[in-house]
């Protein structure tokens, strides 16, 4: 019989409302108490989960942010009060490696013998200095393990002399419980009475900020309408960007653009992504390509492995999705016409897609692997 976590105490930077699924399960199935930072420091504004969902929820911690000469300091209370609780044996924490009173806790949790668990992106980057490294793995050296987001980043962490055993691929996840439910839903198409033509649909989901590079979507639907082939274009979010990309968008072609701003439930949500033709996401994909796969979309994002976010790794080059060379906008218009001529059965296609959310990219997986591991 596995040996039982007594109480899993989870310290993490942020409580987004998209991370509520894995959290709950983690709450009933890790007997978990829950902290959270109270904000986020890079000024991004993200909807808080509702905290009353988690029995296991205790407090939120004053994040704050302390310039020390040129250095820039972060600072989250609770830290040291937490490693002294007796109750807790098992710390499952976002690391902040420029936090000092991160340290001073997991200094405390190695002397105490307690293991401390960090739940990261890692290196995604083999060519790091030779600084950045050292610190990485001293860092390391007072955890008992890290849960990391794709192979990209434990395969240079492997590269670059971590441990292995060390290092649990955990994957990423959403509303995957209601996003499977809702595929089987007859939803109404609203693309229909919006646009009132047949063009393929082209479709962006996720906060609308620079690194995103959406600007490159407009511009990619110009050299398509130069060549003969008209679509149309729905943003599902909001940010920064909204105003910029409106006023880039011609009269003539006004018809053709849907800004369709922020939602959070997953039944308004859920017909904007399985209707559409493909997902387009130029900068970084991270959770917009899982939320697109979830309803059997394709994506199509850059090659550069490097700078993207480990959830790249969902997409398969032709068959859910593609990729194209990172800011050529005349091959990303390559890679969506090629797409969209291809012909390709859409029901094969959605069942590509669907197979990767349910087999890897799921709560389910996440909370299995964190109990084998905890429960070692």
């Amino acid at each position: 019989m596995s040996k039982k976590i007594k109480t899993l105490c989870c310290i993490f930077n942020y409580a987004p409302h998209y991370r509520l699924p894995i959290y709950e399960k983690i709450d009933k199935e890790c007997n978990a108490h829950f902290y959270f930072g109270d904000r986020l420091l890079n000024g991004e504004h993200i909807e808080k989960l509702d905290y009353a969902k988690l029995n296991g929820f205790k407090q939120e911690l004053n994040v704050r942010s302390i310039n020390w000469g040129r250095l820039k300091i972060e600072c989250t209370t609770g830290w040291v009060k937490l490693a002294l609780n007796p109750k807790y044996k098992q710390y499952l924490i976002t690391p902040n490696q420029v936090a000092l009173n991160q340290w001073l806790f997991l200094l405390l949790c190695f002397i105490l013998r307690k293991e401390v668990y960090v739940w990261l992106h890692g290196l995604k980057e083999y060519q790091v200095s030779a600084k950045t490294l050292c610190l990485w793995k001293f860092y390391d050296f007072f955890l008992k393990g890290s849960f990391l987001y794709g192979n990209h980043a434990r395969n240079n962490m492997i590269r670059l002399g971590f441990d292995s055993k060390k290092l649990h691929l955990i994957y990423n996840s959403l509303n995957y419980e209601s996003s499977r439910e809702l595929r089987q839903v007859c939803l109404t198409n609203p693309y229909e009475s919006y646009f009132k033509n047949n063009n393929p649909i082209l479709v962006f989901i996720g906060r609308l900020t620079a690194v995103k590079k959406l600007y490159m979507i407009q511009q990619a639907v110009e050299l398509l309408k130069k060549r003969g082939l008209l679509v149309n274009v729905a943003f599902v979010g909001d940010g920064p960007e909204k105003d910029i990309l409106q006023k880039e968008i011609s009269p003539s072609d006004s018809n053709r653009y849907w800004f369709v701003g922020s939602l959070y439930n997953e039944r308004e949500i859920a017909p904007y992504l399985y209707y559409a033709d493909l997902c387009i996401s130029p900068g970084n994909v991270g959770l917009t390509g899982i939320h697109a796969l979830s309803y059997g979309l394709p994506v199509i994002t850059n090659d550069n492995f490097e700078n993207q976010m480990p959830e790249f790794e969902a997409i398969e080059s032709k068959r859910t999705g593609d990729f194209f060379r990172e800011d050529d906008v005349c091959n990303l218009a390559d890679k969506i016409e090629a797409w969209l001529q291809n012909n390709m059965d859409r029901e094969i296609v959605r069942e590509r897609c669907y197979q990767v959310i349910d087999t890897k990219y799921n709560p389910v997986y996440q909370i299995d692997m964190i109990k084998s591991i905890l429960n070692h």
